[in-house]
């Protein structure tokens, strides 16, 4: 089995070719050589297209033919990451490493899959082995980062973004992630900056204008007209992400528009009940639109 960094990756390589034709073209006589190629495609032609049990049961036959198949592990592992069972994920990273223990992406993923169950530690050693392998991959810096940024190592988080911008100038993600860990340190200044160089490189990034709305708002002189520019644009480009209307909520919040605020918190809660933020917001608006009513 071939192994792609991600599905993205695959979708390019594969996609702009016809399948059949890729089958057709493969010079060999071993039948079992071109069934297993056509496996290969198959998953992660399924994969691709969120049919993840497929998927799973085309790398289980592969392991099968072949226990030995690292690839056919990691893929196996990539389909369960994605089907969210983070625990059979690293089951099949971990014996995609024992077979092929250089094997970097391997590394990256279980590091992923460990910080998805907020095991930060065992993040960073897996991450900390994938740029043992491979110093010149920008991506497990920036992860490596973001674990040590949930573990409030603000310091060592801004030092993984700074190199993995040395190695990828370009990588929009690091400098949205690098500008909310200014903005943790208080630096908002270098955080606005940050979120500015994003929407250079990605002008549709609705993350990127949410964050510098969040900065604006919170931080930078309650500059609530921005901010509601910002957030506006944010929702504009994804209408229906909850963190985005719970900011928009604390904006209306800052603002005094205490309904819109309430009416936009009720939304966020209603796409995801367990957002805290929302839950405070909600409160806070309540109690100061009643306020305002008795006075």
């Amino acid at each position: 089995m071939k192994t792609y960094k991600n599905i993205d990756e695959f979708i390019l390589d594969v996609f702009p070719l016809e399948h059949e034709k890729i089958i057709k073209e493969v010079k060999t006589d071993e039948e079992k050589k071109i069934e297993r190629l056509n496996n290969t495609f198959t998953r992660e032609l399924e994969e691709a297209l969120g049919n993840f049990d497929r998927a799973i049961e085309e790398c289980t036959q592969a392991i099968k033919d072949d226990p030995n198949d690292a690839d056919g592990y990691y893929n196996r592992g990539l389909a369960y990451d994605k089907k969210g069972d983070i625990d059979k994920a690293i089951d099949d990273f971990t014996q995609a490493i024992s077979l092929d223990p250089k094997n970097a992406m391997a590394y990256n993923y279980r590091g992923l899959a460990y910080a998805k169950k907020d095991d930060f530690d065992k993040a960073i050693d897996d991450f900390n082995q994938s740029i043992r392998l491979d110093p010149n991959e920008a991506w497990p810096y920036n992860m490596r980062g973001n674990a040590y940024k949930n573990k409030s190592d603000l310091d060592r988080a801004i030092d993984d973004y700074d190199q993995a911008l040395r190695l990828d100038p370009k990588y929009s993600t690091v400098y949205d992630n690098r500008g909310r860990a200014y903005n943790e340190k208080g630096d908002h200044d270098r955080a606005l900056e940050d979120f500015e160089q994003v929407l250079k490189l990605d002008p549709d990034n609705a993350a990127a204008y949410n964050s510098r709305a969040w900065t604006y708002a919170q931080h930078l002189k309650r500059n609530y007209g921005d901010a509601l520019s910002d957030i506006n644009q944010a929702l504009a480009l994804d209408p229906g992400d909850a963190n985005f209307i719970d900011t928009r909520g604390w904006v209306y919040l800052g603002m005094g528009d205490y309904e819109n605020a309430i009416a936009d918190f009720e939304e966020a809660l209603r796409i995801d009940p367990d957002l805290n933020d929302s839950k405070d917001g909600l409160e806070q608006a309540r109690q100061l639109q009643e306020k305002g009513k008795k006075e």
